[in-house]
């Protein structure tokens, strides 16, 4: 059960390890673009690479358990898959219910584990997998393994890295759970901790904040929702996303500073005032125009140092 890219990797183990999928449930296709093209996602897509039977129910009713419950699996396998199962579900397969987490549980539960850790600064984050149960990613823990999370890292190379980490964990633990020599984990309820899904709004660059606080940001939204500021171009508010970004420093303050260029820096980017320290911004997107260097940018529009962002 997946439905985004992230579960793919996992889906593409799964059946290279040998194991009988006899069914993919994924999430229905959704319009998409301009034209509103019904689009199917990108689970169904892979599935139907491998023949795969496919259900795809907008809701989890007792008719889609009924569909499982024929099927009669062993272990049904959630990755990314966007619903909450009911214990109906739940007590189908024999051998359980487990689910790959990006993160290291009970930290960053919830449906933004990636962007919690990004938005936090943490330096390393890693993969769960654990028996599911009826609660939101509180159930037992089979395995996790950590990975570093560099300072270059943002939502889309954090979400790639962990995606083959998690199709390589399912593997193991399914092999485990296989063989009887699974060993599993109560999770510390007291070290719990929660992320909500991530909307377009929260974007939306406050200046006042420090240099490693928006920096963060950047990164946790890059490639949605994205960090954007408006500007007011020849008469002309325009969004303008911010899509790379650094600390320069993480000290200097001054208060009639916050929000503006300070300095265009040679082969670097404009560097920034914020609430505490500058930031370089390195890369941009004006609406409706390509992503280009700050420099590039500046280059095109009447942009000079004391311009206020």
């Amino acid at each position: 059960m997946g439905t985004p890219d992230f579960a793919i990797p996992s889906l593409r183990a799964l059946v290279q390890a040998g194991h009988n999928v006899v069914c993919v449930v994924t999430q229905p296709d959704r319009p998409k673009g301009r034209g509103r093209e019904e689009i199917a996602s990108p689970v169904k897509l892979c599935a139907q690479e491998y023949n795969l039977k496919i259900l795809q129910p907008e809701t989890i009713t007792d008719v889609l358990a009924e569909n499982i419950q024929a099927l009669n699996p062993d272990l049904i396998v959630v990755i990314a898959y966007g619903k909450i199962l009911p214990k109906q579900v739940l007590n189908i397969p024999r051998l359980g219910c487990i689910n790959a987490h990006a993160s290291l549980l009970p930290k960053y539960r919830g449906a933004a584990p990636m962007q919690g850790a990004l938005l936090n600064g943490e330096k390393v984050t890693g993969v769960t997998i654990m028996f599911m149960n009826e609660k939101m990613d509180a159930g037992d823990i089979l395995l996790q393994e950590k990975t570093i999370i560099s300072s270059l890292d943002n939502m889309e190379t954090l979400h790639d890295k962990l995606s083959q980490l998690s199709a390589k964990l399912l593997v193991e633990a399914i092999a485990q759970i296989d063989q009887g020599t699974c060993l599993v984990t109560p999770q510390n309820y007291a070290e719990a901790t929660y992320t909500s899904m991530l909307k377009k709004s929260d974007g939306l660059i406050d200046w006042t904040k420090s240099a490693e606080e928006i920096n963060n940001i950047t990164r946790a939204m890059n490639p949605w929702p994205s960090t954007y500021t408006f500007l007011n171009i020849s008469g002309k508010k325009k969004m303008l996303k911010i899509l790379k970004t650094e600390i320069y420093d993480k000290s200097v303050y001054s208060k009639e500073k916050i929000g503006v260029l300070l300095d265009i820096l040679k082969n670097k980017g404009g560097l920034i005032g914020t609430g505490k320290g500058q930031l370089l911004i390195r890369e941009v997107q004006l609406e409706g125009s390509r992503k280009v260097s700050f420099e590039e940018f500046i280059r095109g529009h009447p942009i000079n140092k004391g311009f206020e962002f």
